[in-house]
């Protein structure tokens, strides 16, 4: 079996900016492939994440995100950009099969 990743993110990456080595803001770093899907209220408890706000995102394993990485993906029906910051990250292999396995949760605007 093969995961299909087919919506497109952005990634954003905390980088210092030039004016002041102590100060970092969010930069545009690359995009990715991959989706997420809304995690149950059993799981939040273990993740001590919102259960309105928390999401699980699935990508291929070679995918390069990092915790504290801004996510950003269209959302249809809404017409608006969503943004999530990246909570944790895990690798989950069972046999043949790899995904990258991320926590996320949806900012506020």
């Amino acid at each position: 079996m093969r995961y299909t990743f087919n919506r497109l993110y952005k990634v954003y990456r905390l980088v210092k900016t030039e004016a002041d080595d102590k100060k970092e803001e969010y930069e545009l770093s690359h995009t990715i492939k991959g989706y997420d899907t809304p995690i149950s209220a059993e799981d939040i408890i273990l993740t001590e994440g919102n259960p309105a706000k928390s999401h699980k995102f699935y990508s291929d394993p070679k995918t390069d995100i990092k915790e504290s990485d801004k996510i950003v993906k269209f959302n249809e029906i809404l017409g608006v950009d969503e943004e999530f910051i990246v909570k944790g990250i895990r690798v989950f292999t069972f046999g043949s099969l790899s995904r990258v396995e991320a926590v996320i949760e949806l900012l506020q605007n």
